[in-house]
C-alpha cells in the first residue's frame, strides 16, 4: 500500500526524467559520445524496470508491453554502445569534426 503511493506521488517527477533519455542518447548518437549514450541506456533499464513493477503491483498488462518495448531501445542503446567502444577516441573526434554523413541507401525490390 505505502509503495503505491509513493509510486503515484513520484510519476510526475518519472515522466520527467524519463524525457531525459532519448535526447540523451539523440545527442550521444550525433556527437559519438559514450557518456550520453551510457547515461540514455541506464535510463532506458530503469524505465523497464519502472514499468514492470507499475505493471506487478497496478495489475497493468499493457504495461508489460510498454516495458518490452522499452527493453528493445535499451538492446539498440547497448548495440550502438558497443560499436562505439570499437572506435577509437581520436577517430571518433575526427568523424564529429568532419561532419560524417552516410550515404543514402536506395531501396531495392529483387
Amino acid at each position: 500500500q505505502v509503495f503505491l503511493e509513493m509510486l503515484r506521488h513520484s510519476l510526475g517527477l518519472l515522466v520527467l526524467l524519463f524525457l531525459v533519455g532519448p535526447l540523451l542518447g539523440h545527442f550521444g548518437a550525433v556527437r559519438l559520445n559514450r557518456g550520453f549514450v551510457i547515461a540514455q541506456l541506464a535510463l532506458a533499464l530503469a524505465k523497464t524496470a519502472y514499468m514492470i513493477s507499475a505493471g506487478i503491483f497496478l495489475r497493468l498488462f499493457a504495461s508489460f508491453l510498454l516495458a518490452a518495448a522499452q527493453l528493445w531501445v535499451a538492446h539498440v542503446a547497448w548495440s550502438f554502445l558497443r560499436a562505439l567502444r570499437a572506435v577509437p577516441r581520436e577517430r571518433r573526434a575526427e568523424m564529429v569534426a568532419e561532419g560524417f554523413e552516410v550515404e543514402r541507401a536506395r531501396m531495392v525490390y529483387w
